[in-house]
């Protein structure tokens, strides 16, 4: 048999005591949740650094110079995964890092379903260094973000964010800066900006570029002299609000410290967007209204002028009137989803037509379709058709194998 001492058995008593109480308070602190009620309107904003002077090596000045395409990204919970480190890409992935085509990347994820609250897509930034913007929805229930642009020109490399939550313990955070360098899809094998199509296969998994990975001289971004590479770009987060679902949006003005009136959607979003926006601002006018017009669908074409005059139970009368109030809140959150931007969509372009002389110089063109038109003031359609030249400086006797392409 073991035998403790009576000094030891009163230090186990006290470690035990120690680690229930730590426990406990543990368990009582505040949810590292944000609540379900609320839906956060966020700026994301992509800053790049692209230069000769930082990434001197391989620079790429001209066909094509260096730019980046949109930004494409989406508010989503756990059980969605855009993009991530080790991961294989998936197709929608190689089509937007190869071609710059996003029709497929969140492909069987759209906007309110698997996992997704809200998709979003913010304007290319036609030069190395340059800034776009966009906005976003999350709410209690997808509270990360994770985005991607693809670096043109590149075999298959671009630069994003994997599943940031931006809700942490218990409350949206204010604002958050992101620094980001190259990555490598590992669908193309290209060591250099501008180098050939060489298909991956199998394809490799999703890796971070360094100075020294890949290992090879040859690589745009091998620099070995250097620690770690500057960043390529940032990401900014910005709170720009936070909308309360629950009924004491609408009842009880005095207790609404964040409501819509304190701020509202940026100036350059769609007019639809801010007038739907503007109806959700809470002031007391409109916190009587809303009492009003539930009390008439609570109570017929008749409702009584003082509700406190009804015979009907207080608290039943006061919870029904919250549900019909919470039910129509939800409703005009809805329709603001539903009038953000979308842009125009086309189809992939049509092969080149023949050359249109047979002796001489001429040219050849290519088409593509409007697929969808763009809408509450989204990004405007592209050119559809679009024309080179073709044909033979040489006699119009010796044809063959002349043809040539700008």
């Amino acid at each position: 048999m073991c035998f403790i001492s009576l000094k030891q058995f009163q230090g186990l008593i006290y470690y035990i005591t120690l680690l229930v109480v730590t426990v406990l308070a543990g368990t009582s602190s505040s949810s590292t949740w944000c609540s379900r009620d609320e839906l956060a309107l966020y700026r994301v904003t992509m800053q790049t650094f692209w230069s000769v002077k930082s990434f001197p090596k391989q620079y790429p000045h001209w066909r094509p110079h260096a730019q980046w395409s949109k930004v494409i990204g989406c508010a989503h919970n756990d059980y969605f995964s855009l993009w991530t480190l080790g991961g294989v890409a998936s197709d929608g992935l190689k089509m937007f890092v190869e071609t710059g085509t996003s029709d497929d990347l969140i492909d069987g994820h759209s906007q309110g379903k698997e996992g997704v609250l809200d998709v979003f897509s913010a304007p290319a930034i036609s030069t190395g260094v340059g800034e776009t913007e966009v906005n976003v929805f999350l709410d209690g229930n997808h509270t990360k973000v994770s985005l991607i642009s693809r670096i043109i020109p590149s075999p298959d490399w671009f630069v994003g964010i994997d599943s940031l939550d931006l809700c942490s313990g218990g409350n949206w955070i204010d604002t958050l800066r992101v620094e980001v360098g190259p990555v490598d899809a590992g669908t193309d094998a290209g060591f250099t900006f501008t180098a050939p199509d060489w298909e991956s296969k199998p394809r490799l998994k999703i890796s971070q570029i360094t100075t020294h990975h890949p290992s090879h001289p040859a690589n745009s971004f091998y620099y070995p002299t250097l620690r770690k590479l500057p960043p390529l770009a940032a990401f900014h987060f910005t709170k720009v609000s936070v909308y309360n679902l629950n009924e004491t949006m609408f009842v009880g003005g005095a207790n609404n410290s964040q409501s819509a009136t304190e701020e509202t959607v940026d100036q350059r979003d769609n007019q639809d967007q801010q007038e739907t926006l503007n109806e959700t601002d809470v002031s007391q006018d409109n916190n009587q209204n809303s009492i009003e017009e539930s009390s008439e669908i609570l109570y017929g074409n008749s409702p009584p002028h003082d509700l406190s005059d009804d015979p009907t139970p207080s608290k039943f009368r006061i919870d029904r009137l919250n549900k019909l109030i919470k039910k129509r809140n939800r409703i005009r959150f809805e329709k603001l989803r539903r009038h953000r931007p979308r842009p125009c969509k086309v189809s992939q372009w049509s092969d080149w037509s023949n050359c249109s002389r047979t002796c001489g110089f001429g040219y050849m063109t290519r088409v593509r379709k409007i697929i969808r038109k763009p809408k509450h003031g989204g990004k405007p359609c592209p050119k559809l058709v679009a024309t080179r030249w073709c044909g033979s400086a040489r006699n119009c006797r010796s044809l063959e194998n002349n043809y040539f392409r700008w």
